[in-house]
């Protein structure tokens, strides 16, 4: 699947934004800004926005005559509305936010090209922040009871329901929508070197006729095949690969994604600034079911999560990483609790850095940050220390040694070998040109592929933050700045892409749903409550408009997406759904090209050769006679079949 990730992108755009201008506008009924004009015009400015990129047809509809420019002129007016209507409410700082703010989008809208959607979806993000800022200038809303401070213990059994829920409606996805498909070369070699895994061993051996069981992704080095990628993605896989379950593993990642976005949701929801009102235990529990349940209703992520993409993985250990980087800075935890949330950060970041070296180095530099503050301040045990630094060790040493295994040479990767094989898959780097952004920084296509999750809703909330719950604030931005950054500056992907959604951005979910859990918590709590100077509408209106929002974004964004997925995946798989409506057993079926949507590289879908000797149907590429000869010959006793492109792909005997 490729940008813009759906045939009709205006539609979706549309969907997601204008549910987003529904949320905040929930946010400021509940808390309006002072006095009532500032959150008029507030509002102007979000609507001005959210419409933008349909405004254009309206006016020319009414006989007025619209410029090239006039999308970029709204946003500016927008950005001026808002800063007008902070300024009405005479808060120094938040005068200075906006001020700051409204100059970097007018210069942003002057010097981004071909990216006027991203560029309003920009604004609104930022526009959330505000309303985030300004809650924080004010004490909690009557939704806060006294008592002690909420406990973040005991919320197992939400967890586990919330994580058993994910892994089913992503498994649905992946059978119904993917059929249990690889969609890429990508997701093969993955799967390819959990196989190695699952036999205890680090590589595969070269086979006979090997450029004729030639996958895209699987390299072969010194006699040795393995696939190009790091081995923390695959080390997760193997079990699931050696219970013949490949597809499972995504879901499971899934699974482990919402339920760390639940956690890290309630954390946010707790906090509480000295001398006011701590929350009520209910609040805290209603972040977590909103934050995992926003985290799963999300399209990319259900795609992803039912793809064997390495991705969604990254997050979850990264969202596992923040929380238990957070626990083991937190006084006065138990024995116990200590070790093993030390072993859980220790984990996940190893594995974080193991599966995609890139996004575990930039992410990572938010918790070493965060951790190294935490030991100056005496706030972590040797406990949790000892734990943390023991499991990271484990899992770095295993990748150290697999690499080693595989390469001959420390600290080399299969990365090192790209180059030569593939030299358009090469990285470098480089400052994008104004009209590169749109991909890069995907707020545009992020903005349907997310929601419920946004930027703007995860800004409001994390902005809102207040106590303990603001050690997150830090910890997300010296992560998401340094892997934005990577992103920005990496050259692949700015042309062209291949996957489900934007899909190399996905981490920066994990800070879009502590926020949006805490936010959607808050107006919860609200409505249930009752308050002798709210009328019930004022109480329950905010909830009940921001729960018609995600219905009405989920329902409308899933018929533009969804199908347009399927749609590819069965193009890409007609070949292996020729195999399933003609049935060959202890078979070789030789394929070439126009069978496939890429390269027929990626037709070649072969457990390792030497360590699954009894596959049933083995696929080789067509690509001369001597070669078909070599597979003859390595495999007497099978039968031969070719497969012919077509309208339909036909098995045909060779």
């Amino acid at each position: 699947m490729t940008h813009p990730y759906t045939q009709q992108p205006l539609d979706a755009l549309m969907a997601a934004q204008t549910s987003v201008g529904m949320m905040l506008m929930a946010v400021l009924l509940l808390r309006p800004l002072r006095p009532r004009l500032a959150t008029l015009l507030l509002a102007a400015a979000i609507w001005a926005c959210v419409l933008s990129p349909v405004d254009q047809d309206f006016l020319r509809g009414l006989g007025f005559t619209v410029g090239p420019q006039h999308m970029l002129h709204l946003l500016k007016l927008s950005a001026g509305l808002a800063t007008l209507a902070v300024l009405l409410t005479r808060r120094p700082w938040l005068i200075a936010v906006a001020v700051c703010g409204q100059a970097a989008l007018w210069f942003l809208t002057d010097y981004i090209k071909g990216s006027d959607w991203g560029l309003a979806a920009a604004h609104v993000a930022f526009f959330g922040a505000l309303i985030g800022a300004h809650w924080h200038a004010f004490d909690r809303p009557a939704a806060s009871w006294g008592g002690s401070p909420p406990s973040l213990r005991g919320y197992v059994v939400d967890d586990l329901v919330l994580a058993g829920a994910a892994t089913l409606a992503a498994a649905l996805v992946s059978a119904v929508v993917l059929h249990r498909y690889t969609n890429s070369g990508d997701e093969w070699a993955d799967t390819y070197q959990a196989a190695v895994f699952a036999k205890l061993r680090a590589y595969a051996t070269v086979p006979r006729c090997a450029s004729a069981f030639q996958s895209f992704w699987v390299f072969e080095h010194m006699g040795r095949q393995f696939a190009q990628y790091t081995p923390g993605w695959p080390l997760f896989m193997t079990p699931f690969v050696a219970a013949r379950m490949a597809w499972l593993a995504g879901p499971a990642s899934l699974g482990l994604l919402v339920a760390g976005s639940a956690r890290l949701a309630r954390r946010a929801a707790a906090g509480f600034a000295p001398g006011t009102l701590p929350p009520h235990a209910s609040l805290v529990r209603a972040a977590g079911w909103f934050g995992g349940i926003a985290t799963m209703l999300a399209s990319t992520l259900l795609i992803n999560g039912g793809s064997r993409y390495p991705h969604l993985f990254v997050a979850a250990t990264f969202a596992w990483s923040v929380e238990a980087l957070c626990e083991v800075a937190t006084l006065g935890r138990a024995r116990a609790r200590q070790w093993g949330f030390g072993v859980v950060l220790g984990t996940s970041a190893a594995l974080m850095l193991s599966a995609r070296p890139g996004d575990g180095a930039t992410l990572g530099v938010g918790l070493a940050v965060y951790c190294l503050y935490a030991i100056v301040r005496r706030r972590v045990g040797w406990r949790a220390l000892v734990g943390a630094t023991v499991a990271f060790a484990f899992w770095g040493g295993l990748t150290l040694v697999i690499l080693h295994a595989q390469l001959g040479k420390w600290f080399q990767t299969g990365y090192s070998l790209t180059a030569a094989l593939h030299p358009w898959a090469s990285v470098t780097f480089s400052v994008p040109k104004p009209n590169e952004y749109t991909r890069v920084i995907p707020l545009e296509t992020g903005s349907y592929c997310w929601w419920p999750l946004s930027p703007a809703l995860g800004l409001a909330g994390l902005a809102a933050l207040r106590g303990r719950a603001r050690c997150l604030a830090p910890i997300f931005f010296f992560s998401c700045v340094p892997f934005l950054t990577f992103y920005v500056m990496a050259e692949l992907g700015r042309s062209f892409d291949l996957g489900y959604g934007p899909r190399y951005q996905l981490p920066c979910v994990v800070p879009m749903a502590a926020g949006t859990g805490a936010v959607l918590a808050t107006l919860w709590d609200t409505a249930r409550r009752r308050f002798h100077a709210w009328s019930a509408l004022r109480a329950g209106g905010p909830a009940a408009l921001a729960i018609a929002a995600i219905v009405v974004g989920v329902v409308r964004i899933a018929p533009l997406v969804y199908p347009y997925n399927y749609a590819d995946v069965k193009t890409h798989n007609r070949f292996h759904d020729a195999l399933k409506a003609h049935p060959v057993h202890n078979a070789i079926v030789f394929a070439g090209g126009g069978l496939i949507n890429t390269d027929p590289m990626d037709l070649t879908e072969n457990l390792p050769l030497d360590l699954y000797p009894d596959q049933d149907v083995l696929v080789a590429l067509d690509r001369s006679p001597d070669l078909v000869a070599c597979v003859k010959d390595l495999y007497p006793t099978r039968r031969y079949y070719r497969a012919l492109p077509g309208a339909e792909v036909t098995i045909v005997p060779y």
